[in-house]
């Protein structure tokens, strides 16, 4: 059986997502603008960024920004110098959600995200399915029946979308 590594279904009350080419995906190749007008080309370009700056580490910031890929920028961030958890852990949703309200100002980023959203009678809860224990969760059959509890995973990334699609689409 081939796993797909890359996709956005929907299933009941859930939009689940992975991989580079899910245009909800950190991996998503799509640029946009930072406050200060740098450039990214994805959502991981974004947070590995902001987290070698929270750093002091310019050097491995500007070689982020430069890498080809989200994930060579992934394995780039693994140098970030002076790099503390648990620093960091009280810093990366807040930044992380700055990145999405960023990203999804693109207008066909924005209304793919409200197309997902709003898709059926209710709006729908987003779920990463990448397998990271914080940022996403690990749901294996993805055509099954979900339940949201019983999902392996805090799915933060999910969460903070979320929170952009209620406040851009409900909150008028």
């Amino acid at each position: 059986m081939q796993t797909c590594k890359s996709y956005t279904i929907v299933n009941g009350d859930y939009v689940i997502f992975k991989g580079k080419v899910s245009q909800l995906s950190n991996f998503f190749e799509k640029k946009f603008y930072d406050e200060d007008g740098t450039q990214f080309l994805t959502m991981e370009h974004f947070f590995q960024y902001k987290k070698a700056i929270f750093f002091n580490d310019t050097a491995t910031a500007h070689r982020i920004l430069k890498a080809p890929t989200a994930l060579a920028v992934k394995r780039l961030a693994r140098q970030i110098r002076n790099y503390n958890d648990d620093e960091w852990n009280m810093v990366r949703e807040e930044i992380t959600y700055k990145g999405l309200i960023m990203k999804f100002q693109d207008p066909e980023l924005r209304a793919y995200l409200k197309k997902c959203y709003l898709c059926g009678n209710k709006p729908k809860y987003f779920i990463e399915n990448s397998g990271h224990p914080f940022w996403g969760a690990n749901i294996r059959n993805i055509s099954s029946n979900i339940i949201y509890n019983q999902i392996r995973g805090q799915n933060k990334l999910g969460v903070l979308m979320n929170r952009l699609a209620r406040q851009l689409f409900l909150s008028r």
